[in-house]
């Protein structure tokens, strides 16, 4: 009996023992992180403007969603190349996966609760990368990856990654410079725009007053509209009878012309010998009356120019027989010169009456026109 019991304390023992070293080894290699997995180890860069908020040791990080590794250290370090202090986290994932320098690399911060992980949604293909840290364009064991804050769910399952973030830091910066300089531009330009600016607020006040007496005007011209419109209403009243009695006179000029145009139909041959006839004497007038009046016309000047001629060879005849013709113009009738009765005589023995003169009782019918001239020539009255 206490042969069997001591083998089976021994068995018991052993296996405790066994077990507890086995227990011991498991511990170890999970205290020790180890894995059976062959991993790499990279480095995730963030700027001091973006940081690692609630990322620490051990931290999942995980490619499309999944985990592949562990963060291992966390650390401010100065970047050698740029002399800027950054955020250096080391990650130790599966070394089958292949990343490449130009893979994305997003902290995911929980909206609630410190818990952040890092998640790797492009592994990148090396595609237009001009310089690269090692010999190729794939992430080697211990190179820098470039690493940013994780945008909303909506704009990753968009697409949106680094290069849109950096384009869209590139517009801020834009804006924000384009915004500085308007600024500038506007402090420079402030001492020319204020002199405008209360030329502008005069203008809007006098157009504020034009604007009140308008309505001040329209106020008083109200009945003058309403009596404008209700006349315009009645004359539209009116409208149609008007464009009745248009419709018939037109409809009576419609057969006015047509009367028309039956007269003239039934009338064009006397028109047309009218007509014939207007031309011939139109011709004729051209032809024979045109010649020969011109013809008596030069006739006519011809006359009165002989006319002319004589008067002015009369005129000249009668100035150089002025002191000839002048007594006899002068001196009155025969029948007006006084008698003289001789005094103290007897009778005068009968003498046959001796027949009168040449025209006597009237004046010489030259003197007659050349008295009133010469008179008036001295200045006498005629």
């Amino acid at each position: 009996m206490s042969a069997r019991y001591s083998q089976t304390a021994n068995l018991l023992a052993g296996t405790f023992l066994i077990g507890g070293v086995v227990l011991a080894m498991v511990m170890s290699f999970i205290l020790a992180d180890f894995s059976f997995t062959r991993n790499a180890e990279y480095t995730v860069r963030f700027s001091i403007r973006d940081g690692a908020t609630g990322l620490s040791p051990d931290a999942a990080v995980r490619v499309g969603g999944q985990q592949v590794g562990k963060v291992k250290s966390i650390r401010v370090d100065r970047d050698a190349d740029t002399g800027e202090y950054a955020v250096d986290v080391t990650i130790k994932v599966r070394a089958d996966i292949e990343l490449y320098e130009d893979a994305w690399a997003h902290l995911e911060v929980p909206l609630l609760g410190t818990g952040s992980t890092l998640n790797i949604p492009y592994l990148g293909t090396g595609d237009g990368i001009e310089t690269t840290q090692g010999q190729s364009a794939r992430l080697e064991p211990g190179e820098v990856l470039i690493g940013s804050i994780a945008p909303p769910a909506f704009l990753a399952n968009a697409g949106f990654g680094p290069q849109q973030r950096e384009q869209l830091q590139r517009m801020f910066t834009e804006t924000e410079r384009a915004l500085t300089e308007f600024a500038d531009a506007l402090e420079e330009i402030r001492p020319r725009v204020a002199p405008v600016a209360d030329d502008a607020a005069a203008t809007v006040a006098s157009a504020r007053r034009s604007m009140e007496s308008i309505e001040a005007d329209l106020a008083g011209w109200r009945g003058d509209i309403s009596t404008t419109l209700d006349n315009a209403a009645s004359t539209s009243e009116q409208l149609p009878s008007v464009v009745d009695d248009a419709k018939i006179i037109l409809a009576d000029t419609r057969e006015m012309i047509q009367s028309g145009r039956a007269v003239i139909d039934d009338n064009r041959p006397r028109i047309d010998n009218i007509l014939a006839n207007a031309d011939e004497v139109v011709s004729g007038v051209n032809d024979e009356w045109i010649p020969r009046g011109t013809e008596l016309l030069g006739s006519a000047r011809e006359g009165v120019q002989s006319y002319r001629d004589t008067a002015d060879r009369v005129s000249g005849i009668i100035t150089k027989q002025q002191p000839t013709i002048e007594p006899h113009a002068l001196q009155p009738p025969h029948h007006e010169r006084p008698v003289q009765v001789p005094r103290n005589r007897g009778p005068e023995p009968a003498v046959a009456a001796a027949p009168p003169p040449r025209h006597q009782g009237a004046r010489n019918p030259a003197a007659l026109r050349l008295g009133p001239l010469l008179r008036r020539r001295r200045g006498r009255p005629a």
